[in-house]
């Protein structure tokens, strides 16, 4: 429809609300939401997961989150610069309203937010596990790239960032396959799939899926640079 807005097309979509503090708290750290605000108090969210479609990109979109978001690599610089950013406020606002300028409270706080994050992970996992009636279990699932500055991959929903060994690793669940997709860099283009998950062990379609095995799977993505003869 002509003038239609970015969210103007009549879908439901989810909005988060109420980030108040209740959570990032070590005593919550084996804390079961799902049954309680999402299966129970959602009637939305408890019919969406009688769909076998949404279930599987439901579960694969949280371990996309729980392998990159809530990863150390990535919530650990994060509070480093909100502990930087924050600490003389901090100071200001606690001889203020507390009568002291020392901040072993504020460094108390970030500590249990770090605890939480830590140690979530496995609790958040067989929570979904457990609610989502999943038969299987977490496995390794590692990308890979024969040269890092000539493509990128993507795991499902998210773009990884890869180590200077031109690998990425993440858990999934065993129950649904994985979604690979390869993008060349400038001036190179994408060559195959190699793994022995792969028909023939080798694969030329840029996106793929493939099983997660108990044993978990490794795959890498062969790019070429591009010659230009004149």
């Amino acid at each position: 429809m002509a003038g239609e807005g970015l969210y103007e097309d009549g879908r439901w979509r989810w909005m988060l609300f109420d980030t108040n503090g209740f959570t990032l708290s070590s005593d919550l750290t084996d804390y079961d939401a799902i049954p309680i605000y999402l299966l129970r108090e959602s009637a939305m969210f408890s019919n969406l997961c009688r769909n076998d479609a949404f279930k599987r990109q439901f579960a694969v979109t949280f371990m996309d989150l729980v392998n990159t978001s809530f990863s150390e690599e990535t919530y650990g610089p994060f509070l480093e610069s909100y502990d930087a950013a924050m600490r003389e406020p901090m100071r200001h606002h606690l001889q203020r309203f507390y009568g002291t300028g020392d901040s072993e409270l504020f460094d108390n706080q970030v500590a249990d937010i770090r605890k939480f994050l830590e140690c979530r992970k496995p609790y958040a996992v067989e929570q979904l596990r457990e609610h989502l009636q999943l038969n299987g279990a977490p496995a390794r699932v590692t990308v890979a790239v024969n040269e890092t500055e000539a493509g990128s991959v993507t795991v499902n929903t998210v773009t990884q960032k890869l180590g200077q060994d031109g690998q990425w690793s993440g858990d999934y669940f065993t129950d649904y396959p994985v979604t690979l997709s390869a993008a060349p860099a400038e001036g190179c283009r994408f060559v195959r799939w190699e793994s022995d998950a792969l028909e023939n062990g080798v694969s030329e379609e840029e996106t793929i899926e493939v099983a997660v095995p108990e044993d978990g799977v490794y795959i890498k993505a062969v790019f070429e640079r591009i010659n230009f003869q004149f």
